[in-house]
């Protein structure tokens, strides 16, 4: 996609593909599912709903293909390159917001460090890794280059918050955090530098004690393996897939 420069930040074209329009698809399906689940107080069908149709289909499997069949995913921000650099600077950034919320919670850190959490805490960070892939890779990246950077990250941010709708609709505070999140994951382009900073911000908040997620006793950790092994699988497998000088597709590692 290239640098951001203050010029381009203020361009809006309408230029949307058939890859383009199937991201937008995708988003709506992914909100429609979360809608979904207020409807049903089974948590079979929850599971089904949440974990393998919203996460693990519309979420992981469909947009790494996508991406990797376009050769779009270093392009997109999924790169493994100078990974230490841009896992210090979210470290850094994780460790002084994980501060924040110790200092401010009057249990200091024996809310967040209980057995209690553990389950909760590998779903969610789980979770946060298919929040990463479809909505600050994925959907950003082909609303970007239809509609351009600033309305590419707007609407991203406005999917992200609607895509709680089924478990936490605090729909205008979570659309200003997807808003500054997603922008700095532009600014460096680069999907590492969201961890471990995306985790702290998730578990501090989920589990914290203002915390709008419902059914958080229904995180058991278990969840987070299928997600996990997808992701992960996944990943390795476009690792080792070679970039087609014929496709112009270009290198994540």
């Amino acid at each position: 996609m290239g640098g951001v420069t203050v010029k381009r930040s203020f361009i809006i074209k309408f230029e949307p593909d058939r890859a383009s329009w199937l991201a937008i698809i995708l988003g709506l399906s992914a909100v429609a599912l979360s809608v979904g689940m207020n409807f049903s107080a089974n948590p079979v069908l929850n599971y089904l709903l949440r974990d393998v149709c919203q996460i693990m289909l519309v979420g992981v499997a469909a947009p790494l293909i996508l991406l990797g069949r376009e050769g779009n995913l270093g392009r997109a921000g999924l790169r493994f390159d100078r990974p230490w650099r841009y896992l210090a600077i979210s470290s850094v950034l994780g460790a002084m917001l994980a501060w924040r919320f110790i200092s401010q919670t009057p249990d200091g850190p024996g809310l967040y460090f209980r057995a209690a959490n553990i389950g909760p805490a590998v779903y969610i960070m789980a979770a946060n890794l298919y929040e990463v892939i479809f909505f600050f890779v994925f959907l950003r990246f082909y609303l970007e280059k239809s509609f351009g950077l600033l309305p590419g990250i707007l609407i991203a941010a406005a999917f992200y918050s609607l895509h709680h709708a089924g478990f936490q609709p605090k729909f205008l505070e979570l659309f200003l955090v997807g808003l500054g999140y997603i922008a700095f994951f532009r600014i460096f382009d680069h999907w590492l530098v969201c961890f471990p900073l995306w985790w702290v911000g998730g578990l501090g908040d989920l589990l914290g004690p203002a915390a709008g997620l419902t059914r958080t006793a229904a995180l058991q950790g278990w969840r987070a393996l299928p997600i996990l092994a997808l992701v992960f699988g996944m990943l390795l497998r476009s690792c080792r897939s070679r970039p087609s000088p014929n496709r112009g597709e270009d290198s994540i590692l």
